[in-house]
């Protein structure tokens, strides 16, 4: 039987995908005897890394030029050890993969995989999510990103690859490069880029002079980000981090080919009608006008409506199926302002580790959005962080959201957009690595559970930063004076050994793996993290129902399961609202009470004001039956919130038992219990065998009598001494038998005789018979009684002797 080890986060280190490719096997060449070698570069900023990542329950992980993909799923069976490997994995081949990849970014449906080199770009179509249950190579179509562009020789080095949620299928793909220029990629059509933003003026001839006072680093694009909001324009703005830390923002910014979502659509186009009528009615005069921003915002209205109706003519031609006719991509007429550099207030403090004359560089940008918990109406907060070579990570808050911007004379006026920096943190870096600091390059990573919680991935390990703090306090409006720090932990420590650094960290909440923390070294070494999930207050979770409805829910919070104290019947829902207690048909009382109803109405009467009422009336109790509907389901959301809470705070309560279990303390006292109770059995084993061999019962009055009268009894019956010679009962018993054997004979011929003369015997009257049979059974009697005392003795003589005997 082949031996297995469990599937479990601890023993995830131990499978084989995270063993480096020998250098024989990494070579992808064409030909055996030339092989492709990375040239060297003299970039300013550090390379990131992101080597491993996660599709659905798919790990998928990078290791040299390979790529390799195994399951997460089948945790039945646990992982095979076979030739001192455990586990398998599959190998992503391709001829197109020929350079050592530092990245891999799954797109947002899952099929593809953009696969990034310092210099090249390709798309991998990832094999479903059978065939990562086995091992072997599985061959994969692979498509090359813009070769003129992103090839071995090309001086573009890539900065940052990102898949936009919006793309039509999933195909759009961004790509930055350290000039500055963002550009999307089609992956149907991969061999030019169908957008270019350039967030870099085009360099002069006196800025490329050899000797110049312009900052290289502000001359270097190291990340890019797609915002985030709710229904104004912030989805569409796109920020680009330099390596200087100036942050520049464009927008609006869309896929050529996008998907939004029709909800997000129409509240865009909502907000945007409102807010020119409101810049309309405050707009007096054309220096009022100028002042509130009317032409831009006339700007951004036009260019909605465009979008809407570029949206109804797809739609349209999408249900006419007209193949001819091709859907109107989404395209401005003047083109984007590039607005910024945004200002810090107040400016960070140069804090760093390493030499203090090393100018540290921007690596990484990130924006998260935390909603408000416990207020109701739902507004977040856009935090920026800015991660830096030297360890340092700023974080501030986005207090005016970004707007699309044109080159207009509509709108002249010129804003510079202001960060108030809340935060700055120093990461914990070893000074006696001043190498590896200065190769350093941070990047961010968000918390698939909370929006308030980040990690930073660096050389020297992992670290996880948790704002909610500050931001609760902010929300509360409480805070005065200084606000309370972020909590910042260190999760995985890399030792600070250049050999080791951390290429890759996937983050997880599945009921696979639970919730926890992967980071892979750049040996193959795997740490693994298990995190804690935070339980919210609950009244910060039901904070929006009413008072009646919560003396309906409360429920005892020492019962097995709020969600069995009240059962949830759905069928009585959905009965209240198909068929309320008033019928609804207001088409039926217009036709009966007014025949005529179809006809044009010349004149209103009383009845028609009654009619009117009465279907005014059953609407309302309709909306009133979906309402109350509505509540009930939410109420018992939040009762479902509650046993979640419940069940996380028990699962808690038990961990925190185990831990304290497995504390040292305790289980040193019961080893020293154990040995304690074995040394008294033994103690208590030694006592009773002694005890046993010394005990000597001594014999009482009443037993010395019993035993002397046995042996008067054995005297009595076996005979003994010259003066009960011949007087035994064993004497006296074999006389009676030999005095039996010589008168059987005799009564058996009398019986015999008696027989022959029975018809004499006649003659004897019943007077003669009786003394006769009297006297026959007295002696038969007698005879009887002797022969039991025989036995009885016998029995006793019997059981004396076996007692002497012992």
């Amino acid at each position: 039987m082949a031996q297995t080890i469990p599937f479990s986060l601890p023993f995830l280190r131990s499978h084989s995908i995270f063993i480096p490719p020998s250098s024989s096997s990494s070579s992808t060449s064409l030909d055996e005897e030339w092989e492709l070698v990375d040239r060297p570069t003299d970039d300013l900023v550090g390379q990131k890394y992101t080597r491993m990542t996660i599709r659905d329950k798919d790990l998928l992980v990078a290791m040299g030029r390979e790529v390799r993909m195994m399951s997460l799923a089948n945790s039945e069976g646990g992982w095979e050890v076979k030739d001192g490997q455990v586990g398998s994995y599959k190998t992503l081949k391709s001829p197109s993969l020929t350079f050592s990849i530092n990245h891999i970014i799954p797109n947002p449906s899952g099929r593809l995989l953009a696969v990034v080199g310092h210099h090249q770009v390709v798309v991998v179509v990832l094999p479903k999510t059978s065939y990562s249950s086995s091992s072997g190579d599985v061959e994969c179509r692979a498509i090359r990103v813009d070769e003129f562009q992103f090839s071995p020789s090309s001086n573009d080095t890539i900065s940052k690859v990102s898949w936009h949620p919006w793309g039509e299928g999933g195909n759009s793909l961004w790509v930055l490069t350290t000039d500055g220029k963002l550009r999307e990629y089609d992956v149907l059509q991969p061999h030019d880029a169908v957008q270019t933003f350039n967030f870099l003026p085009e360099r002069t001839s006196s800025s490329s002079a050899k000797f110049t006072a312009v900052d290289p680093l502000s001359r270097y694009a190291s990340s890019f980000a797609f915002s985030i909001g709710p229904i104004d324009f912030s989805p569409l703005m796109v920020y680009v981090l330099l390596a200087n830390g100036d942050i520049y923002t464009m927008g609006p910014v869309l896929p050529l080919h996008s998907e939004m979502p029709i909800r997000y659509l129409q509240g865009l186009k909502a907000y945007s009608e409102r807010r020119l009528a409101r810049i309309q009615s405050e707009a007096k005069d054309v220096f009022g006008a100028t002042e509130a921003g009317l032409g831009r915002v006339t700007s951004q209205a036009q260019w909605v409506e465009s979008l809407v109706k570029q949206v109804k003519m797809a739609e349209e031609a999408r249900q006419r199926k007209d193949e001819n006719e091709e859907t109107p991509s989404k395209r401005t007429t003047l083109a984007l302002l590039r607005q910024g550099p945004m200002l810090y207030s107040p400016a960070p403090q140069d804090i760093r580790n390493g030499e203090e004359d090393e100018e540290q560089a921007a690596t990484d940008l990130f924006l998260s959005q935390s909603g408000s918990e416990q207020g109701g109406n739902g507004e977040k907060e856009t935090c920026i962080a800015v991660t830096w070579s030297g360890g340092r990570v700023d974080i501030g808050l986005e207090v005016e959201r970004p707007e699309p911007r044109w080159f207009s004379s509509r709108d002249p006026s010129t804003s510079t957009p202001v960060i108030p920096i809340i935060e700055s943190i120093l990461l914990s870096f070893p000074q006696s690595d001043l190498e590896s600091i200065e190769a350093n390059a941070p990047s961010f990573l968000s918390d698939p559970m909370y929006g308030g919680v980040f990690y930073v991935q660096h050389i020297f390990g992992v670290d996880s930063i948790n704002i909610n703090s500050w931001l609760d306090e902010l929300r509360s409006g409480d805070a005065e004076g200084e606000l309370l720090g972020s909590e910042v932990v260190r999760l995985v420590e890399s030792g600070g050994s250049p050999v080791k650094p951390i290429v890759g960290i996937v983050n997880f909440c599945n009921i696979t793996l639970g919730y926890g923390l992967v980071a892979l070294a750049a040996s193959g070494q795997v740490a693994s993290v298990e995190l804690d999930l935070k339980v919210a207050d609950v009244p910060a979770i039901t904070s929006g129902a009413t008072t009646t409805d919560r003396t309906t829910t409360a429920v005892d919070p020492d019962s097995q399961s709020l969600l069995l104290a009240k059962p949830l019947d759905f069928d009585k829902f959905v009965q209240s609202i198909r068929k309320p207690a008033t019928p609804f048909n207001p088409m039926g009382v217009l036709r009966q009470r007014i025949p005529d109803s179809s006809k044009p109405a010349s004149t209103i009467n009383p009845e028609h004001l009654r009619v009117l009422g009465e279907i005014s009336s059953q609407f309302t109790n309709r909306t009133q039956a979906i309402r109350s509907a509505s509540q009930s389901i939410e109420n018992r959301l939040d009762l479902e919130v509650q046993e979640l809470q419940r069940q996380i705070k028990l699962l808690r309560d038990c961990q925190d038992k185990v831990a304290s279990l497995k504390k040292n303390i305790a289980i040193s006292r019961a080893e020293e219990l154990l040995d304690k109770q074995d040394r008294l059995a033994s103690r208590l084993d030694g006592i009773v065998v002694k005890l046993s061999e010394e005990f000597r019962p001594e014999v009482g009055e009443m037993e010395r009598k019993w035993f002397d009268e046995l042996e008067r009894l054995k005297v009595r019956v076996r005979g003994g001494g010259v003066v009960s010679k011949g007087r035994a009962l064993t004497t006296k018993t074999q006389i009676l038998k030999e005095q039996l054997a010589a008168v059987k004979p005799v009564l058996l011929e009398s019986q015999t005789r008696q027989e022959e003369e029975e018809p004499q015997s006649k003659m004897y009257g019943s007077k003669q018979l009786k003394p006769l049979e009297a006297a026959l059974s007295a002696r038969s009697e007698e005879l009887r009684r002797l022969i039991r005392r025989m036995e009885m003795l016998d029995m006793r003589v019997d059981s004396y002797s076996g007692a002497d005997d012992d």
